[in-house]
């Protein structure tokens, strides 16, 4: 379900969460190789999954300010919806000879009255509202963000007490935000195995070359094991919030899109520590988490802590996904 942006590796300065931990690695024992998911190498230890990735791409899902109706949203609208004309351009990414048949598709159903029953007249899903070219179903934010689309994420936030409601987890303020929540997202496909991860489990991603490392709560599913918020990849290029610059819209005006931080290397280091999400419950295959009131951000933190010093710390993350 969700799109991404490929991640440049030039030169970068400034320090996120800093590496800890003795100057020598430690040993990494106990260390069991499992089946390579999607051709990537995948290990094992203490209960906690690891690979090493040589890029990383952009989710945007879950923030509510993702897509807009006048697609005025950090994220291009083509890239969650493709035109139905030419043919070949349905279901497909809105590249090449299929972005501009978007763009004027998205324009066509603006122009017509912008009804979200009627956007599957002029265009099919690749992300917003469903995918794999299907018709969109597309809801309006509330109250004063009705000009913005609902976008989604695989884990759920905790909205109110129990029981839980399908209608609440519909809603944004469900969502987990890609713009302040540092979020990993692992393919479907990944919960279907033996040694499967699940949404709302944490971890940690560390580049041993910048010296940097975020902690992290796994946030959506869809990509190739190789996604993460846009607030990770900012805070593994040293920076705060994820950067943007100013591009033309569907419609013609200047808007502010998301763009690529430099991160400075191609060598990520990934574990996630399996099953130690805090729930709330479940409601079909949406985890909902049972996070606290306050700072998310601070919360992950605090509970990725003692998980990490039970594995061994950050340097045997480093020695049990040596680059290969």
């Amino acid at each position: 379900m969700s799109r991404s942006i490929q991640l440049t590796t030039a030169f970068c300065v400034g320090l996120s969460l800093a590496l800890s931990g003795a100057s020598s690695y430690a040993t990494c024992n106990n260390l069991e190789s499992l089946p390579a998911f999607n051709k990537r190498p995948i290990s094992v230890r203490n209960d906690t999954l690891l690979f090493s990735v040589d890029s990383l791409a952009i989710d945007i899902d879950g923030s509510p300010s993702a897509y807009g109706v006048r697609d005025q949203g950090v994220e291009n609208v083509c890239n969650g919806l493709s035109a139905l004309k030419p043919k070949e351009c349905k279901g497909k990414a809105a590249a090449g000879a299929c972005y501009e048949p978007c763009r004027s598709a998205f324009k066509s159903w603006y122009n017509a009255g912008h009804e979200l029953t009627k956007i599957k007249n002029y265009m099919a899903s690749t992300g917003l509202g469903g995918g794999g070219g299907s018709a969109p179903v597309l809801f309006l934010q509330d109250g004063d963000r009705r000009d913005w689309f609902v976008s989604e994420t695989s884990t759920k936030l905790k909205t109110g007490a129990l029981p839980l409601k399908w209608s609440e987890i519909g809603k944004q303020s469900a969502q987990v935000d890609p713009l302040a929540v540092p979020y990993f997202v692992i393919p479907g496909k990944f919960r279907n195995v033996d040694w499967d991860a699940t949404p709302g489990d944490f971890g940690m991603v560390v580049a041993p070359k910048t010296q940097r490392s975020v902690r992290f709560l796994v946030g959506d599913t869809g990509g190739n094991l190789d996604e993460v918020s846009a607030l990770l990849a900012a805070k593994l290029a040293g920076l705060n919030e994820a950067p943007t610059a100013k591009r033309t819209s569907a419609l013609g005006k200047e808007v502010d899109r998301l763009i690529s931080p430099t991160l400075g290397t191609s060598d990520f280091r990934v574990a996630i520590f399996r099953h130690s999400g805090r729930y709330q419950g479940a409601l079909g295959s949406f985890k909902v988490l049972d996070q606290p009131p306050g700072n998310l951000v601070k919360w992950i933190d605090e509970q990725v802590e003692p998980l990490l010093e039970n594995f061994g710390g950050v340097d045997t993350i480093i020695e049990c996904t040596k680059a290969k």
